[in-house]
C-alpha cells in the first residue's frame, strides 16, 4: 500500500510525510491524501480511523458492484470505471470520497492515472492556492486526457486494420477483428460510465468563491460525452470492417467455386466421351479405325481449348 499526502497550502500544495493517522491533519486546512493498493481490504483499518461509515467502506471495497457516484450527509463517494494500466481496453477503479476538508483517492498500485499531477505538485509547477475544487477539476483532466490518448490508439489500431483490408492482404487473422470489436466494446462503455458518474460532480454544493472553476469543470466533463460518442463511432467502423472481411472472404469462395465450376465444364462433356467408348458393345466401328484412337483425343483437346475460351470470353477468369 502506497500512501502519499497533499496539504494545499496558500503557497500551493505541498506534498507531506503522513503516517495515516488522521490526528496528524490540521481541520483548517484541505488535504489530498492519495492511497494505491491492490487489496482494498487493507485498507479497511486506516480508512475507520476516518469516521467512515461502514456502508461507504463496504462501497469502496468492492467498486465493482458499485460504479456510482453516492452522496452521504458528510461524504461524497464516485466509484469510477477507469483504464487498466497494462490493457486500456481493461477496466479498473478509481475511488474519490470527499469528506469536509479531506479527499481521497484510492487506485490500484500499478496505475499512474495522476502521476502526471503528482510530479506537477513535487516540482511546484503548480504555485498557486488551490482548493479541493481545483483538485477535482485537475482530476477530471487527467482522466479526460487518458481517454483521449487511450482513443487515439484504438483509432490507429482500427485504421492499420481497414488499410490493410484495402490493400487486400491476406494476413488478417477474422480473431483480430473480433477482439478488437470485443475491446473497443470495453473501452466504449468506460467512457459511458465516466460520463455517467463525473456528471454528478458539478451538482455538488460548490462554494460562491468556486463557482468559475465549476462553469469549467461542466464544460470539461461534455469532454466524456465526445469521448463515448467517438467510441461509438469506431465500433461501427469496425462493424463495416467486419463486413468488408466477410464480403472477400465470401469472394474467396466464390472464385474457388468459379474454378471448381470451370473445371467440371472441361471434364464432363470429355467423361461423356470417355464413357461412350467405354462401353463394351460387340460392334463399334471406330475400334477397328487406325486413327481412330488419335481421332477421339484431338477432339477432346480442341473441345477442352474451346470451352475454355468461351470461359475467358464471358469474363469468368476475371
Amino acid at each position: 500500500m502506497q500512501l502519499k499526502l497533499i496539504q494545499m497550502l496558500t503557497s500551493g500544495p505541498l506534498q507531506i510525510d503522513f503516517s495515516g493517522d488522521p490526528t496528524e491533519l490540521d481541520s483548517q486546512t484541505s488535504y489530498w491524501l492519495s492511497i494505491k493498493a491492490d487489496d482494498r481490504n487493507d485498507l479497511v483499518t486506516m480508512l475507520e480511523k476516518f469516521e467512515i461509515e461502514n456502508r461507504i467502506l463496504k462501497l469502496i471495497l468492492d467498486p465493482m458492484q458499485s460504479s456510482r457516484f453516492t452522496i452521504f450527509s458528510d461524504t461524497v463517494l464516485a466509484n469510477l470505471t477507469i483504464s487498466s494500466a497494462s490493457n486500456m481496453y481493461q477496466s479498473q477503479y478509481l475511488s474519490v470520497l470527499i469528506k469536509n476538508n479531506l479527499l481521497i483517492s484510492i487506485l490500484p498500485e500499478d496505475n499512474g492515472l495522476f502521476s502526471r499531477l503528482e510530479q506537477n505538485i513535487r516540482s511546484n509547477a503548480i504555485s498557486e492556492t488551490i482548493s479541493l475544487y481545483h483538485l477535482v477539476y485537475y482530476m477530471v483532466s487527467e482522466i479526460l486526457h487518458q481517454g483521449l490518448d487511450n482513443l487515439s490508439k484504438a483509432r490507429k489500431r482500427i485504421n492499420d486494420l481497414s488499410m490493410k483490408l484495402d490493400e487486400g492482404s491476406n494476413q488478417i487473422p477474422s480473431s483480430d477483428i473480433t477482439y478488437c470489436k470485443r475491446e473497443m466494446s470495453q473501452l466504449a462503455d468506460i467512457y459511458e460510465d465516466q460520463n455517467s458518474v463525473l456528471g454528478f460532480f458539478p451538482k455538488l454544493d460548490w462554494s460562491e468563491k468556486a463557482s468559475p472553476i465549476r462553469n469549467e469543470l461542466v464544460e470539461l466533463i461534455h469532454g466524456f460525452g465526445h469521448l463515448f460518442n467517438s467510441a461509438e463511432r469506431l465500433e461501427e467502423k469496425l462493424t463495416s470492417i467486419q463486413i468488408q472481411y466477410q464480403m472477400m472472404l465470401q469472394e474467396k469462395g466464390n472464385k474457388r467455386l468459379s474454378t471448381l465450376t470451370i473445371v467440371q465444364s472441361i471434364f464432363v462433356p470429355l467423361t461423356f466421351i470417355a464413357g461412350i467408348y467405354g462401353m463394351n458393345f460387340v460392334f463399334m466401328p471406330e475400334l477397328e479405325n487406325q486413327y481412330a484412337y488419335f481421332v477421339v483425343l484431338g477432339s477432346m483437346f480442341v473441345l477442352a481449348i474451346g470451352i475454355l475460351l468461351w470461359f475467358k470470353r464471358k469474363g469468368w477468369f476475371d
